[in-house]
């Protein structure tokens, strides 16, 4: 029954266009010296979704507050999963004496998904509710105790809880939960001794922490100390380089390692961490006249990735495994047609480049990371039209072909591309909106194995459809 709401929803968005109204108070309100707005937009759709949301600004002679709210229902790309979204943030920045500048920010997300067993590795066949929350605050203070120095100090704390439970029709089976908390104190020093160079140095202590529980409680824990320094110079105009050292760690995903909740009772030894390794960057942008390029380098060494491993037999679950090596390259350009008898219009265009070495925990082989595409190119192409009020273009991308990970299962998403166009027509305070994307698109395929992956016989080999095109219109006007 899950199933067939979520093909009727979905199919219902694709037949739907979208039409979202943006409401803006007219004159600003007059605060002694601050004003207010107030920004309505919604509801909107587009091929699998409906969403809204608002947002209230308040500005004030010594500072300012602004208050978000939104929400979304929708399904996913193989009209199998339903989900919806709401969250809230609030934002207060205040100017207090001497320079000195304070900031607090406070957010709440929620998503509750329907997934089905087989996104998760669930070997059964009862559909999955899985409910995630997000909570975070922090609070920032800056000054500048010297000339051409700033310091910013501050904290963060984030809690995200995910719970999963199994549905059965109108039933709900067995539930399960995993926490994760993070705390983190930071200090940063900018220093500009001249306008043509700029030092950033500063370091964040990180405690972090993920339990699960399922008949009883399990956790693991994870604390480091994270120095950062970069390094910008402009040594001409149009010019900028930029060199970063830093000892990067991304938080616990509590959503991932939901599958340890099931197996609580033998994963007392299994050793979470977030991932974490040193990184490299370098980057240069250049601008001559209208032409903009722009070129970045990230190296990542000694560190640490999530791949799914068996924690239990028969059960998958996220676990990390040796980082031997990742690298990225990018070249980003925008370049003006007019010189080749194109007036208006431009075009951007993106190449980038990567590669990694991680342990896979099923064979003990080295192989890339889980889910990495080695090459991809984009490009959108725009003509603007102002005296007709009319922007129109087409975007593409090209890919190599992504190989994803599980314990007896490898997903591939051949090498292909996508297509799509735009069109946006503005002739006063209307504006019309038209996108459509995906109109050519690749099918996935997956091969499942005899037991684990470490066992070469494939025992079936499915293609799952393609997702096909995607078709979106907006109106929207200003008040």
């Amino acid at each position: 029954m899950i199933k067939a709401a979520g093909r009727a929803i979905a199919m219902f968005f694709v037949a739907a266009a979208s039409v979202s109204c943006a409401l803006a108070a007219g004159p600003l309100v007059d605060l002694h010296g601050g004003a207010v707005a107030l920004d309505v937009s919604g509801p909107a759709t587009d091929a699998r979704s409906l969403r809204s949301g608002a947002s209230l600004n308040l500005n004030l002679p010594a500072g300012s507050m602004k208050v978000e709210a939104s929400a979304s229902v929708g399904a996913d790309q193989n009209d199998s999963d339903l989900w919806r979204k709401h969250g809230a943030q609030v934002e207060a920045n205040v100017s207090a004496l001497h320079g000195t500048a304070l900031s607090a920010v406070a957010s709440d997300q929620f998503t509750m998904t329907y997934r089905a067993p087989s996104s998760l590795g669930d070997p059964g066949t009862a559909t999955h509710l899985i409910s995630n929350e997000n909570r975070s605050t922090e609070v920032t203070a800056s000054f500048s105790p010297v000339r051409e120095t700033s310091v910013q100090v501050g904290a963060r704390r984030s809690t995200d809880l995910t719970q999963d439970a199994s549905v059965t029709g109108a039933a709900r089976g067995a539930h399960t939960a995993v926490q994760s908390d993070t705390q983190q104190i930071f200090a940063q020093v900018d220093w500009s001794p001249a306008n043509w160079l700029a030092l950033d140095a500063g370091a964040t202590e990180r405690n972090a922490g993920i339990r699960w529980s399922a008949r009883q409680a399990h956790s693991s824990t994870f604390s480091a100390v994270e120095p950062h320094v970069v390094l910008s110079v402009t040594p001409w105009d149009g010019a900028q380089w930029k060199a970063s050292v830093t000892q990067a760690v991304s938080p616990y995903d509590a959503a991932a390692f939901s599958a340890y909740a099931s197996a609580a009772r033998t994963a007392d030894n299994v050793n979470i961490q977030p991932d974490h390794a040193w990184e490299f960057q370098t980057s240069m942008h250049q601008s001559v006249g209208p032409v903009t390029v722009v070129a970045d380098y990230t190296a990542d060494r000694w560190g640490t990735a999530t791949e799914f491993a068996q924690v239990r037999d028969g059960v998958q679950a996220p676990a990390s495994t040796p980082l031997k090596e990742r690298e990225k390259v990018a070249l980003t350009m925008s370049l003006p047609l007019g010189a080749f008898g194109m007036p208006d219009t431009s075009v951007t265009s993106r190449a980038a480049w990567q590669s990694s070495t991680v342990l896979d925990p099923v064979t003990d082989e080295l192989r890339r990371a889980s889910g990495e595409t080695p090459r991809t190119f984009s490009m959108r192409l725009v003509r603007d039209l102002p005296q007709r009020h009319l922007s129109l273009g087409l975007v593409g991308q090209l890919s190599d072909a992504t190989t994803s990970y599980q314990l007896n299962e490898i997903s591939t998403m051949p090498a292909g591309g996508t297509v799509g166009a735009f069109l946006a027509y503005k002739p006063g305070p209307f504006e019309f909106d038209m996108n459509v994307d995906g109109l050519c698109s690749s099918a996935p395929a997956d091969s499942f194995f005899n037991g684990t992956r470490a066992d070469p016989q494939i025992v079936r080999q499915d293609v799952e459809r393609s997702p096909g095109p995607t078709f979106n219109v907006a109106l929207r006007r200003a008040f």
